[in-house]
């Protein structure tokens, strides 16, 4: 998705292009750039939810943004970014969430495991192998 700023250096993104956001430390956004952050989680949140893609399918079919800026920061999760120039590729969100499951003998159990929680890669990024691992 295309912006009107430099993406890479708002987000502090390394020589690859990746940035990491933690929603618990809002304060480690560099001073100044907090409105182009919430714009970029805005804007990619609304996008990860609502899109329809080449195949006039939504990208996830949910009603609601998963992924805000005002949600991120009031949590304590994570999200991997990629950027390049003025644009994001795609993020992933991670965090922990509490979650109840079934042994064998139907005893239920509450665990608080590492999750994905939200995923996007824009659409005219997709299938581009920024998920590829180099060897």
């Amino acid at each position: 998705m295309q912006f009107n700023f430099n993406c890479e250096q708002i987000l502090g993104c390394n020589n690859e292009g990746f940035a990491i956001l933690e929603g618990s430390f809002p304060k480690a956004v560099k001073p100044g750039h907090t409105l182009y952050v919430n714009e970029i989680l805005d804007s990619m949140g609304y996008l990860s939810s609502k899109v329809k893609n080449i195949y006039n399918q939504k990208a996830q079919c949910l009603n609601t943004v998963i992924t805000s800026s005002q949600k991120f920061f009031l949590s304590n999760h994570r999200i991997f970014m990629k950027a390049r120039d003025n644009s994001v590729i795609g993020y992933i969100k991670v965090g922990t969430k509490k979650l109840f499951v079934r042994d064998h003998l139907a005893n239920y159990y509450e665990i608080t495991p590492l999750c994905v929680l939200d995923f996007y890669v824009h659409d005219s990024q997709q299938r581009g192998g920024h998920g590829k691992v180099n060897k």
